[in-house]
Protein backbone atom coordinates (compact mmCIF):
# COMPACT_ATOMS: atom_id res chain seq x y z
CA UNK A 1 0.00 0.00 0.00
CA UNK A 2 1.17 3.51 -0.78
CA UNK A 3 0.62 4.57 2.82
CA UNK A 4 -0.68 8.11 3.27
CA UNK A 5 1.37 8.95 6.34
CA UNK A 6 3.26 12.04 5.39
CA UNK A 7 6.66 13.03 6.72
CA UNK A 8 7.11 16.51 8.09
CA UNK A 9 9.07 17.57 5.02
CA UNK A 10 6.45 16.19 2.69
CA UNK A 11 3.67 17.74 4.78
CA UNK A 12 5.24 21.16 4.31
CA UNK A 13 5.74 20.58 0.61
CA UNK A 14 2.15 19.50 0.10
CA UNK A 15 0.78 22.39 2.10
CA UNK A 16 2.69 24.76 -0.17
CA UNK A 17 1.38 22.92 -3.19
CA UNK A 18 -2.19 23.09 -1.90
CA UNK A 19 -1.92 26.79 -1.29
CA UNK A 20 -0.52 27.40 -4.76
CA UNK A 21 -3.06 25.23 -6.54
CA UNK A 22 -6.18 25.90 -4.47
CA UNK A 23 -5.99 22.42 -2.94
CA UNK A 24 -5.96 20.68 -6.33
CA UNK A 25 -2.75 18.67 -6.51
CA UNK A 26 -2.03 15.26 -7.97
CA UNK A 27 1.13 14.79 -5.94
CA UNK A 28 3.78 12.88 -7.86
CA UNK A 29 1.42 11.77 -10.62
CA UNK A 30 0.83 13.71 -13.80
CA UNK A 31 -1.89 16.35 -13.52
CA UNK A 32 -5.20 14.97 -14.77
CA UNK A 33 -7.33 18.12 -14.85
CA UNK A 34 -7.69 17.30 -18.53
CA UNK A 35 -8.49 13.64 -18.30
CA UNK A 36 -6.43 11.38 -20.56
CA UNK A 37 -8.06 9.36 -23.29
CA UNK A 38 -7.34 5.85 -24.37
CA UNK A 39 -5.79 7.16 -27.62
CA UNK A 40 -3.28 9.41 -25.86
CA UNK A 41 -0.57 6.98 -24.80
CA UNK A 42 1.74 9.82 -23.77
CA UNK A 43 -0.21 10.37 -20.57
CA UNK A 44 -0.46 8.01 -17.63
CA UNK A 45 -4.00 6.77 -17.16
CA UNK A 46 -5.23 7.44 -13.60
CA UNK A 47 -5.44 4.07 -11.82
CA UNK A 48 -4.85 2.52 -15.24
CA UNK A 49 -8.43 3.35 -16.28
CA UNK A 50 -9.31 4.69 -19.72
CA UNK A 51 -11.60 7.69 -20.11
CA UNK A 52 -15.15 6.77 -21.06
CA UNK A 53 -18.80 7.77 -20.74
CA UNK A 54 -20.85 5.33 -18.68
CA UNK A 55 -23.81 7.74 -18.71
CA UNK A 56 -24.93 6.36 -15.35
CA UNK A 57 -25.64 7.33 -11.78
CA UNK A 58 -23.37 6.16 -8.97
CA UNK A 59 -25.09 6.44 -5.60
CA UNK A 60 -23.14 6.26 -2.34
CA UNK A 61 -25.17 5.30 0.73
CA UNK A 62 -23.77 6.52 4.05
CA UNK A 63 -24.95 7.24 7.61
CA UNK A 64 -24.66 10.60 9.34
CA UNK A 65 -21.85 9.47 11.60
CA UNK A 66 -18.18 10.05 12.29
CA UNK A 67 -16.02 11.44 9.52
CA UNK A 68 -18.86 10.98 7.04
CA UNK A 69 -20.44 14.08 8.57
CA UNK A 70 -17.94 16.57 7.18
CA UNK A 71 -14.82 14.91 5.73
CA UNK A 72 -16.08 12.78 2.82
CA UNK A 73 -18.36 14.91 0.67
CA UNK A 74 -18.58 18.43 -0.74
CA UNK A 75 -21.59 19.40 -2.81
CA UNK A 76 -20.14 22.80 -3.68
CA UNK A 77 -16.74 24.50 -3.75
CA UNK A 78 -16.33 26.70 -0.68
CA UNK A 79 -12.69 27.53 -1.31
CA UNK A 80 -11.48 25.87 1.91
CA UNK A 81 -8.65 23.42 1.17
CA UNK A 82 -10.32 20.22 2.40
CA UNK A 83 -13.60 21.15 0.74
CA UNK A 84 -11.83 21.95 -2.52
CA UNK A 85 -10.08 18.59 -2.50
CA UNK A 86 -13.36 16.71 -1.90
CA UNK A 87 -15.21 18.71 -4.53
CA UNK A 88 -12.47 18.26 -7.13
CA UNK A 89 -12.26 14.52 -6.46
CA UNK A 90 -15.92 14.00 -7.26
CA UNK A 91 -15.84 16.31 -10.26
CA UNK A 92 -12.81 14.58 -11.80
CA UNK A 93 -14.34 11.12 -11.45
CA UNK A 94 -17.67 12.28 -12.85
CA UNK A 95 -16.08 13.93 -15.88
CA UNK A 96 -13.58 11.17 -16.58
CA UNK A 97 -16.06 8.29 -16.42
CA UNK A 98 -19.28 10.04 -17.43
CA UNK A 99 -21.12 9.32 -14.19
CA UNK A 100 -23.26 11.37 -11.84
CA UNK A 101 -22.20 10.69 -8.24
CA UNK A 102 -25.05 11.01 -5.75
CA UNK A 103 -24.28 11.04 -2.03
CA UNK A 104 -27.31 9.62 -0.21
CA UNK A 105 -27.39 10.12 3.56
CA UNK A 106 -29.44 8.09 6.01
CA UNK A 107 -30.16 9.20 9.55
CA UNK A 108 -27.95 6.85 11.51
CA UNK A 109 -25.76 3.75 11.52
CA UNK A 110 -28.69 1.37 12.12
CA UNK A 111 -30.42 2.58 8.94
CA UNK A 112 -27.70 1.34 6.58
CA UNK A 113 -28.47 -2.39 6.54
CA UNK A 114 -32.26 -2.01 5.99
CA UNK A 115 -31.55 0.30 3.04
CA UNK A 116 -29.17 -2.22 1.49
CA UNK A 117 -31.55 -5.08 2.24
CA UNK A 118 -34.39 -3.29 0.49
CA UNK A 119 -32.47 -2.98 -2.74
CA UNK A 120 -30.98 -6.48 -2.70
CA UNK A 121 -34.25 -8.26 -1.87
CA UNK A 122 -36.06 -6.35 -4.62
CA UNK A 123 -33.23 -6.87 -7.08
CA UNK A 124 -32.96 -3.11 -7.53
CA UNK A 125 -29.70 -1.34 -8.26
CA UNK A 126 -30.34 1.40 -5.68
CA UNK A 127 -26.81 1.92 -4.36
CA UNK A 128 -23.45 1.26 -5.96
CA UNK A 129 -21.28 1.77 -2.90
CA UNK A 130 -22.12 1.66 0.80
CA UNK A 131 -20.19 3.23 3.67
CA UNK A 132 -20.85 1.63 7.03
CA UNK A 133 -20.19 2.04 10.72
CA UNK A 134 -17.08 0.21 11.93
CA UNK A 135 -19.13 -2.51 13.66
CA UNK A 136 -22.92 -2.20 13.30
CA UNK A 137 -24.50 -4.98 11.19
CA UNK A 138 -21.33 -5.64 9.22
CA UNK A 139 -21.25 -9.41 9.80
CA UNK A 140 -25.01 -9.68 9.21
CA UNK A 141 -24.71 -7.94 5.86
CA UNK A 142 -22.10 -10.51 4.81
CA UNK A 143 -23.90 -13.64 5.99
CA UNK A 144 -27.26 -12.43 4.62
CA UNK A 145 -25.79 -12.30 1.13
CA UNK A 146 -26.26 -8.57 0.74
CA UNK A 147 -22.70 -7.81 -0.32
CA UNK A 148 -20.57 -8.45 -3.37
CA UNK A 149 -17.19 -10.16 -3.09
CA UNK A 150 -14.91 -7.42 -4.39
CA UNK A 151 -12.50 -10.06 -5.68
CA UNK A 152 -15.09 -10.83 -8.36
CA UNK A 153 -15.10 -7.27 -9.76
CA UNK A 154 -12.68 -7.24 -12.67
CA UNK A 155 -12.15 -3.47 -12.58
CA UNK A 156 -11.15 -3.33 -8.92
CA UNK A 157 -7.42 -3.79 -8.40
CA UNK A 158 -7.00 -4.63 -4.74
CA UNK A 159 -3.26 -4.82 -5.34
CA UNK A 160 -3.23 -1.12 -6.26
CA UNK A 161 -1.20 1.20 -4.06
CA UNK A 162 -4.34 3.11 -3.07
CA UNK A 163 -5.67 0.03 -1.21
CA UNK A 164 -4.69 -0.92 2.34
CA UNK A 165 -3.34 -4.41 1.77
CA UNK A 166 -2.76 -5.26 5.44
CA UNK A 167 -6.24 -4.19 6.55
CA UNK A 168 -7.92 -5.93 3.62
CA UNK A 169 -6.10 -9.15 4.43
CA UNK A 170 -7.37 -8.89 8.00
CA UNK A 171 -10.94 -8.26 6.82
CA UNK A 172 -11.13 -11.02 4.22
CA UNK A 173 -12.80 -14.32 5.12
CA UNK A 174 -12.31 -17.58 3.26
CA UNK A 175 -10.68 -15.64 0.44
CA UNK A 176 -13.71 -13.36 0.05
CA UNK A 177 -13.41 -9.58 0.33
CA UNK A 178 -16.81 -8.17 1.28
CA UNK A 179 -15.43 -5.14 3.11
CA UNK A 180 -12.30 -3.32 2.03
CA UNK A 181 -10.27 -0.27 2.94
CA UNK A 182 -8.82 2.03 0.32
CA UNK A 183 -7.39 5.50 0.70
CA UNK A 184 -10.95 6.74 0.16
CA UNK A 185 -11.74 5.62 3.73
CA UNK A 186 -10.16 8.39 5.81
CA UNK A 187 -8.91 6.94 9.11
CA UNK A 188 -10.10 7.86 12.60
CA UNK A 189 -7.71 6.47 15.23
CA UNK A 190 -7.69 7.50 18.87
CA UNK A 191 -4.80 9.43 20.39
CA UNK A 192 -3.47 10.67 23.74
CA UNK A 193 -3.41 14.37 24.55
CA UNK A 194 -1.06 15.81 27.15
CA UNK A 195 -0.88 19.11 29.01
CA UNK A 196 2.42 20.78 28.10
CA UNK A 197 2.24 23.24 30.98
CA UNK A 198 2.03 20.40 33.51
CA UNK A 199 4.98 18.66 31.87
CA UNK A 200 7.06 21.79 32.32
CA UNK A 201 5.78 22.71 35.80
CA UNK A 202 6.48 19.24 37.21
CA UNK A 203 9.74 18.88 35.24
CA UNK A 204 8.62 15.62 33.65
CA UNK A 205 10.26 13.86 30.74
CA UNK A 206 9.46 15.13 27.25
CA UNK A 207 6.71 12.80 25.94
CA UNK A 208 7.74 13.41 22.33
CA UNK A 209 11.25 12.17 23.06
CA UNK A 210 9.86 9.14 24.87
CA UNK A 211 7.89 8.22 21.75
CA UNK A 212 10.91 8.69 19.48
CA UNK A 213 13.08 6.57 21.77
CA UNK A 214 10.50 3.78 21.99
CA UNK A 215 10.06 4.37 25.72
CA UNK A 216 6.45 5.61 25.69
CA UNK A 217 4.79 2.68 27.48
CA UNK A 218 1.87 2.16 29.86
CA UNK A 219 4.33 1.90 32.75
CA UNK A 220 5.98 5.21 31.81
CA UNK A 221 2.60 6.89 31.46
CA UNK A 222 1.60 5.74 34.96
CA UNK A 223 4.89 6.94 36.39
CA UNK A 224 4.29 10.42 34.99
CA UNK A 225 0.63 10.43 36.07
CA UNK A 226 1.50 9.92 39.71
CA UNK A 227 3.56 13.11 39.79
CA UNK A 228 0.64 15.49 39.23
CA UNK A 229 -2.43 14.06 41.00
CA UNK A 230 -3.55 16.26 43.88
CA UNK A 231 -6.63 17.13 45.89
CA UNK A 232 -7.92 20.70 45.74
CA UNK A 233 -7.96 20.92 49.53
CA UNK A 234 -11.50 19.78 50.34
CA UNK A 235 -10.46 16.14 50.94
CA UNK A 236 -13.12 14.96 48.47
CA UNK A 237 -11.83 13.28 45.33
CA UNK A 238 -14.03 14.44 42.45
CA UNK A 239 -13.93 16.31 39.15
CA UNK A 240 -12.66 19.44 40.91
CA UNK A 241 -9.31 17.81 41.65
CA UNK A 242 -6.26 17.28 39.43
CA UNK A 243 -5.48 13.86 37.94
CA UNK A 244 -2.75 12.26 35.93
CA UNK A 245 -5.21 10.69 33.50
CA UNK A 246 -8.71 11.72 32.47
CA UNK A 247 -10.19 8.63 30.85
CA UNK A 248 -13.46 8.27 28.89
CA UNK A 249 -14.87 4.75 28.97
CA UNK A 250 -16.09 2.32 26.30
CA UNK A 251 -14.38 2.26 22.90
CA UNK A 252 -11.55 4.56 23.95
CA UNK A 253 -10.39 1.84 26.33
CA UNK A 254 -10.59 -0.83 23.63
CA UNK A 255 -7.80 0.96 21.78
CA UNK A 256 -5.38 -0.27 24.46
CA UNK A 257 -5.85 -3.78 23.03
CA UNK A 258 -4.37 -2.68 19.72
CA UNK A 259 -1.71 -0.38 21.14
CA UNK A 260 -0.50 -3.44 23.06
CA UNK A 261 0.05 -5.38 19.83
CA UNK A 262 -3.05 -7.57 20.10
CA UNK A 263 -6.12 -8.21 17.94
CA UNK A 264 -9.32 -10.06 18.83
CA UNK A 265 -8.94 -12.42 15.88
CA UNK A 266 -6.26 -13.73 13.55
CA UNK A 267 -6.33 -16.06 10.52
CA UNK A 268 -5.61 -19.76 9.95
CA UNK A 269 -4.26 -21.30 6.76
CA UNK A 270 -7.78 -21.46 5.28
CA UNK A 271 -8.33 -17.70 5.78
CA UNK A 272 -10.83 -18.40 8.54
CA UNK A 273 -11.03 -16.11 11.54
CA UNK A 274 -9.79 -17.59 14.81
CA UNK A 275 -9.87 -16.29 18.39
CA UNK A 276 -6.61 -14.57 19.37
CA UNK A 277 -7.02 -13.24 22.91
CA UNK A 278 -5.72 -16.32 24.71
CA UNK A 279 -2.06 -15.32 24.45
CA UNK A 280 0.31 -14.52 27.27
CA UNK A 281 0.48 -10.97 25.94
CA UNK A 282 -3.26 -10.59 26.56
CA UNK A 283 -2.73 -11.48 30.23
CA UNK A 284 0.00 -8.84 30.48
CA UNK A 285 -2.15 -6.24 28.75
CA UNK A 286 -5.09 -6.89 31.09
CA UNK A 287 -2.83 -6.66 34.14
CA UNK A 288 -1.34 -3.34 33.07
CA UNK A 289 -4.71 -1.95 31.97
CA UNK A 290 -6.19 -2.90 35.33
CA UNK A 291 -3.37 -1.07 37.11
CA UNK A 292 -3.93 1.98 34.93
CA UNK A 293 -7.70 2.13 35.34
CA UNK A 294 -7.74 1.36 39.06
CA UNK A 295 -5.04 3.91 39.80
CA UNK A 296 -6.01 6.83 42.09
CA UNK A 297 -4.38 9.00 39.43
CA UNK A 298 -7.11 8.07 36.92
CA UNK A 299 -10.52 9.73 36.61
CA UNK A 300 -12.95 7.66 34.48
CA UNK A 301 -16.05 9.23 32.99
CA UNK A 302 -18.75 8.26 30.48
CA UNK A 303 -18.30 9.50 26.95
CA UNK A 304 -21.25 11.05 25.11
CA UNK A 305 -22.90 9.26 22.21
CA UNK A 306 -24.38 11.90 19.93
CA UNK A 307 -28.14 11.80 19.55
CA UNK A 308 -28.53 8.95 22.04
CA UNK A 309 -30.74 10.12 24.94
CA UNK A 310 -30.27 6.82 26.77
CA UNK A 311 -26.65 7.64 27.58
CA UNK A 312 -25.82 10.29 30.15
CA UNK A 313 -22.29 11.66 30.03
CA UNK A 314 -20.51 12.00 33.34
CA UNK A 315 -18.22 14.83 34.31
CA UNK A 316 -15.40 15.04 31.81
CA UNK A 317 -11.75 15.26 32.75
CA UNK A 318 -9.46 16.06 29.85
CA UNK A 319 -6.54 18.35 29.10
CA UNK A 320 -8.81 21.20 28.05
CA UNK A 321 -9.89 21.88 31.65
CA UNK A 322 -6.30 22.16 32.87
CA UNK A 323 -6.70 19.47 35.55
CA UNK A 324 -5.52 16.39 33.67
CA UNK A 325 -2.02 15.56 32.48
CA UNK A 326 -3.19 12.96 29.94
CA UNK A 327 -6.52 12.27 28.27
CA UNK A 328 -7.83 10.32 25.28
CA UNK A 329 -9.36 11.71 22.09
CA UNK A 330 -10.64 10.47 18.75
CA UNK A 331 -8.77 12.16 15.91
CA UNK A 332 -12.12 13.09 14.36
CA UNK A 333 -12.91 14.99 17.58
CA UNK A 334 -9.70 17.02 17.70
CA UNK A 335 -11.69 19.91 16.30
CA UNK A 336 -13.41 20.15 19.70
CA UNK A 337 -10.11 21.39 21.12
CA UNK A 338 -9.59 24.15 18.58
CA UNK A 339 -10.53 26.95 20.98
CA UNK A 340 -8.98 25.65 24.20
CA UNK A 341 -6.41 27.92 25.82
CA UNK A 342 -4.50 24.99 27.32
CA UNK A 343 -1.23 24.27 25.53
CA UNK A 344 -1.47 20.59 24.59
CA UNK A 345 0.38 18.02 22.53
CA UNK A 346 -0.66 14.84 20.72
CA UNK A 347 0.77 11.35 21.27
CA UNK A 348 0.04 7.78 20.15
CA UNK A 349 -1.35 5.37 22.73
CA UNK A 350 1.51 3.92 24.79
CA UNK A 351 3.06 0.57 23.89
CA UNK A 352 2.70 -2.40 26.22
CA UNK A 353 6.47 -2.54 26.74
CA UNK A 354 9.69 -1.25 25.21
CA UNK A 355 10.27 -4.53 23.36
CA UNK A 356 7.22 -3.82 21.19
CA UNK A 357 8.49 -2.52 17.88
CA UNK A 358 5.77 -0.11 16.77
CA UNK A 359 3.05 2.19 18.06
CA UNK A 360 -0.25 0.70 16.88
CA UNK A 361 -3.65 2.38 16.51
CA UNK A 362 -7.00 0.82 15.71
CA UNK A 363 -9.00 2.62 13.04
CA UNK A 364 -12.47 3.51 14.31
CA UNK A 365 -13.59 4.86 10.96
CA UNK A 366 -16.06 2.98 8.78
CA UNK A 367 -15.68 0.53 5.91
CA UNK A 368 -16.77 0.35 2.29
CA UNK A 369 -18.73 -2.38 0.54
CA UNK A 370 -20.82 -2.96 -2.59
CA UNK A 371 -24.38 -4.40 -2.62
CA UNK A 372 -24.72 -7.76 -4.35
CA UNK A 373 -27.56 -6.34 -6.47
CA UNK A 374 -25.41 -3.96 -8.55
CA UNK A 375 -26.13 -4.37 -12.24
CA UNK A 376 -22.90 -2.95 -13.66
CA UNK A 377 -19.99 -4.10 -11.50
CA UNK A 378 -17.46 -3.01 -14.15
CA UNK A 379 -18.61 0.61 -13.85
CA UNK A 380 -18.82 0.37 -10.07
CA UNK A 381 -15.29 -0.91 -9.87
CA UNK A 382 -13.88 1.87 -12.02
CA UNK A 383 -15.60 4.59 -10.01
CA UNK A 384 -14.36 3.13 -6.72
CA UNK A 385 -10.83 2.85 -8.10
CA UNK A 386 -10.78 6.47 -9.25
CA UNK A 387 -12.34 7.79 -6.04
CA UNK A 388 -9.61 6.00 -4.11
CA UNK A 389 -6.87 7.13 -6.50
CA UNK A 390 -7.80 10.81 -6.32
CA UNK A 391 -8.28 10.63 -2.55
CA UNK A 392 -4.67 9.52 -2.24
CA UNK A 393 -3.35 12.44 -4.23
CA UNK A 394 -5.65 15.27 -3.19
CA UNK A 395 -7.90 14.63 -0.20
CA UNK A 396 -5.39 12.95 2.10
CA UNK A 397 -2.77 15.71 1.77
CA UNK A 398 -5.48 18.22 2.71
CA UNK A 399 -6.79 16.04 5.54
CA UNK A 400 -3.43 15.40 7.16
CA UNK A 401 -1.65 18.60 6.32
CA UNK A 402 -4.31 21.27 6.56
CA UNK A 403 -7.03 19.81 8.78
CA UNK A 404 -5.01 17.72 11.24
CA UNK A 405 -1.63 19.34 10.83
CA UNK A 406 -2.19 23.07 10.55
CA UNK A 407 -5.55 23.53 12.24
CA UNK A 408 -5.40 21.08 15.12
CA UNK A 409 -1.82 20.26 16.03
CA UNK A 410 -0.01 23.17 17.59
CA UNK A 411 3.61 22.27 16.91
CA UNK A 412 5.79 20.30 14.52
CA UNK A 413 6.25 17.60 17.15
CA UNK A 414 2.52 16.88 17.19
CA UNK A 415 2.53 16.65 13.39
CA UNK A 416 5.26 14.05 13.68
CA UNK A 417 3.20 12.17 16.28
CA UNK A 418 0.16 12.23 13.99
CA UNK A 419 2.29 10.63 11.30
CA UNK A 420 3.31 7.88 13.73
CA UNK A 421 -0.31 7.35 14.77
CA UNK A 422 -1.66 7.09 11.24
CA UNK A 423 1.26 4.98 10.07
CA UNK A 424 0.44 2.38 12.73
CA UNK A 425 -3.23 1.91 11.87
CA UNK A 426 -4.77 -1.58 11.86
CA UNK A 427 -8.21 -3.07 11.23
CA UNK A 428 -9.28 -6.08 13.29
CA UNK A 429 -12.04 -8.28 11.87
CA UNK A 430 -12.76 -9.43 15.40
CA UNK A 431 -13.82 -5.92 16.34
CA UNK A 432 -15.33 -4.94 12.98
CA UNK A 433 -17.48 -8.06 12.65
CA UNK A 434 -18.15 -9.08 16.26
CA UNK A 435 -17.74 -5.94 18.36
CA UNK A 436 -21.39 -5.98 19.37
CA UNK A 437 -21.80 -9.78 19.38
CA UNK A 438 -22.01 -11.94 22.49
CA UNK A 439 -18.76 -13.57 23.47
CA UNK A 440 -16.34 -11.55 21.41
CA UNK A 441 -17.97 -8.38 22.71
CA UNK A 442 -16.65 -9.14 26.20
CA UNK A 443 -13.08 -8.85 24.95
CA UNK A 444 -13.74 -5.72 22.92
CA UNK A 445 -15.29 -4.27 26.07
CA UNK A 446 -12.49 -5.39 28.35
CA UNK A 447 -11.62 -1.87 29.51
CA UNK A 448 -15.12 -1.33 30.89
CA UNK A 449 -15.11 -4.81 32.42
CA UNK A 450 -11.82 -4.09 34.17
CA UNK A 451 -12.91 -0.68 35.44
CA UNK A 452 -16.25 -2.02 36.68
CA UNK A 453 -16.95 -3.98 39.84
CA UNK A 454 -16.11 -7.65 40.20
CA UNK A 455 -12.98 -7.87 38.02
CA UNK A 456 -11.31 -11.07 39.14
CA UNK A 457 -8.36 -11.16 36.78
CA UNK A 458 -7.83 -12.18 33.18
CA UNK A 459 -7.65 -15.92 33.77
CA UNK A 460 -11.20 -16.10 35.13
CA UNK A 461 -12.41 -13.61 32.52
CA UNK A 462 -10.96 -15.71 29.70
CA UNK A 463 -12.41 -18.90 31.12
CA UNK A 464 -15.87 -17.33 31.31
CA UNK A 465 -15.92 -15.87 27.78
CA UNK A 466 -13.57 -17.78 25.48
CA UNK A 467 -15.91 -20.62 24.49
CA UNK A 468 -18.72 -18.21 23.60
CA UNK A 469 -16.35 -16.07 21.54
CA UNK A 470 -15.01 -19.09 19.68
CA UNK A 471 -18.56 -20.31 18.96
CA UNK A 472 -19.51 -16.92 17.53
CA UNK A 473 -16.47 -16.87 15.27
CA UNK A 474 -16.96 -20.48 14.13
CA UNK A 475 -20.62 -19.83 13.25
CA UNK A 476 -19.58 -16.78 11.20
CA UNK A 477 -16.96 -18.75 9.26
CA UNK A 478 -19.52 -21.44 8.46
CA UNK A 479 -22.12 -18.89 7.39
CA UNK A 480 -19.64 -17.14 5.07
CA UNK A 481 -18.81 -20.50 3.49
CA UNK A 482 -22.52 -20.92 2.65
CA UNK A 483 -22.93 -17.50 1.04
CA UNK A 484 -23.49 -17.87 -2.70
Amino acid sequence: MKKRIISLLLLTTMLTSLAACGGDSDGDRENTDTAPTSTDTAEVLPAGIEKKNWDAEFTILYPYWGLYENSFFAEENSGEAMNVALFNRQLKVEEYLGVDIINHKVAGIEAVMPAVQEGVMAGDDLYQMVLTHCITNTAAMITSGYLLDLNTVSTINLDGEWWNHVSNKNLSVLGKQYFAISDYMLPDPNAVLFNKTMINDYKLENPYDLVREGKWTIDKMMEMMSAVTKDNGDSVWDVKDTYGFGCPDDWYLASFIYSSGLTLTEKNEDDELIFAMDKERAYTMAEKLNALLSSPDTFIYAFTIDNDPTRIAGESMNVSNGRSLFSLVASSKLDDYRETTIDFGILPYPKLDEDQENYISNDWSGMMCVPSSVQNPEMVGEVIELLSYYTADEVIPAYYDVVLGEKLSRDDDSKEMLSIIFDGIVFDAGMNYFGFTSGVNAFWDIGDRISGSGWGGYASFLAANKSSAEATIKAFNEAVADVE
